[in-house]
């Protein structure tokens, strides 16, 4: 999925791999064009942070990973730590500055992943190293990051993807199981902690299909939210969206009307009641005054929606369907079991890639 992104002088929309705009022959910096295209989307004054977070939390407002990934791909690491620098701005870290970044961007942009695995798409081995840099945004060193969920995400990030693990990754296994050790020895939390187990299966077998196809298109944070759609109608899309999701990136609105034009989803028939109880009275304010609808304060929220519904009906239909429950398409049921497993299998190669 090509990163689309505008140009800061005609606005036009262009591809990341351009670097003179197609439209205005303008010479572009990937970042500008990139600030642009979120214009409105995140924090008022960390642009590229989510505005629901505190800055301090280094929450991106956006899944940049598919970006991050591509300028990996053209060697542009310039780019991506100064991307880096703007995602760590409200927090940089006590008295550290915010070098360290370039170091971390360098030393993933560095790892030698072709010596462990293989794929027939050239650019997974990117976004491997682009969801391994927003790890980072936690800080800390990073093998510690085979902790805290981040293994999890990253392998449902990439488990519709077929990747052949090669022999020497059983090294990294033990690399992970030395360190695992070590800290039994030192912290409580680490008792439990599973090691790799020896002479595991290396491989898992992924058959080609119809979701596989789907989900390859998605973003990396968009399949992961894919995979937590349930077989019920338990929660809608945004609901469906964890805070592990968020420390990677993620625009529900945006995430949902990606997964909503495909057939991932089923929708129930829901009536427009349902905004009564997803929203607040302020959100049918703020729908009001950007119709140009005159309110009064006494106005209830059943009286909002009901102007609403005369002004702009189009508008509900969109919002029930994207606060509605959703259930995954019955026909993917078996290709998501297998797609889960192969995100469950390929867990621990992550930690051993974590650990390089």
């Amino acid at each position: 999925m090509k990163t689309i992104l505008s140009c800061p002088i005609c606005t036009q929309e262009i591809y990341l791999g351009h670097r003179f705009c197609i439209h205005c022959g303008a010479r572009l910096d990937p970042l500008a064009a990139l600030k642009l295209s979120i214009q409105g989307i995140g924090h008022p004054e960390f642009p590229f942070l989510d505005p629901v977070y505190s800055p301090g939390s280094r929450i991106p407002c956006r899944d940049f990973s598919g970006f991050i990934a591509e300028c990996l791909q053209a060697n542009d690491t310039q780019t991506v730590a100064r991307l880096f620098r703007y995602l760590i701005a409200g927090n940089p870290g006590l008295g550290v500055g915010d070098d360290w970044a370039s170091d971390l961007v360098g030393e993933v942009s560095a790892l030698p992943l072709s010596q462990y695995m293989q794929t027939g798409y050239s650019l997974v081995i990117h976004e491997i190293k682009a969801l391994l840099i927003l790890a980072g945004l936690g800080g800390g060193p990073r093998q510690f990051h085979i902790t805290d969920g981040i293994p999890d995400h990253i392998a449902r990030a990439l488990s519709c993807h077929h990747i052949t693990w090669l022999p020497a990754i059983a090294e990294l296994h033990e690399k992970v199981n030395r360190f695992i050790r070590k800290m039994r020895r030192e912290a409580p939390f680490w008792k439990e902690f599973p090691l790799i187990k020896k002479g595991r299966l290396l491989n898992f077998s992924l058959p080609e299909s119809e979701l596989r196809t789907l989900l390859e298109n998605f973003s990396p944070s968009v399949r992961t939210l894919a995979l937590s759609i349930t077989e019920d109608f338990r929660w809608s899309i945004p609901k469906s969206i964890s805070y592990g999701n968020r420390r990677f990136g993620i625009n529900p609105e945006e995430a949902a009307a990606v997964i909503e034009i495909t057939d991932l989803c089923e929708h129930p028939d829901a009536p427009p009641e349902i905004l009564l109880k997803a929203w607040e009275r302020d959100r049918f304010i703020q729908h009001c005054n950007n119709l140009g609808i005159e309110t009064k304060s006494s106005w209830s929220k059943s009286r909002l929606l009901d102007e609403l519904l005369q002004w702009n009906p189009e508008l509900i239909e969109q919002s029930v369907r994207r606060e509605s429950a959703v259930r995954l398409n019955p026909k993917y049921i078996e290709d998501m079991k297998r797609i889960k497993d192969h995100a469950r299998f390929i867990e621990d190669h992550i930690k051993a890639l974590i650990s390089l």
